[in-house]
């Protein structure tokens, strides 16, 4: 549990202290037809519905965006809150190949969420207030740096 605080409050300073500006983020154009296809997309309405890596994503994504107010959830309570607030995964393929899920929820009327490679469970952009700011993670010490151009 020790080593999940860690990692939860790093991410969270990364976010705060080392995002890129919007305008550079590639993540931008999630929705451009030319550049994503849509693979799926799921509205949560439990953990089951979900491989154990989304799962995570999810508990992840909850944390990120509660933990600097509400402290750390449990998987149970962030379920329940992604859940109530129109919790969605969605997987997206670049025009390159590489895959990205979105993990997005509507704790209020706006979107907030985390961008992750498939393949990994760290985050590449961060949705907040319905906009995609890439998440530079060389900031912080002990979490591996990531560049958006890397990722493609």
């Amino acid at each position: 549990m020790f080593q999940k605080k860690t990692w939860i409050l790093g991410l969270f300073l990364a976010s705060s202290a080392g995002a890129q500006a919007a305008e550079d983020c590639l993540f931008e154009s999630i929705e451009d037809t030319r550049q994503f296809t849509q693979v799926s997309s799921v509205q949560v309405k439990n953990e089951y519905q979900l491989s154990d890596h989304e799962a995570q994503l999810v508990v992840d994504t909850v944390n990120w965006n509660v933990s600097s107010y509400s402290g750390i959830l449990s998987k149970e309570e962030a379920f329940m809150s992604f859940a109530q607030e129109e919790g969605y995964v969605k997987k997206y393929r670049y025009k390159s190949g590489r895959e990205f899920y979105t993990v997005f929820y509507y704790p209020g009327d706006n979107q907030y969420g985390l961008i992750f490679p498939a393949d990994s469970s760290l985050p590449a952009a961060e949705i907040r207030d319905g906009d995609i700011t890439c998440v530079d993670l060389s900031s912080s010490g002990d979490i591996a740096s990531q560049s958006a151009e890397r990722l493609f």
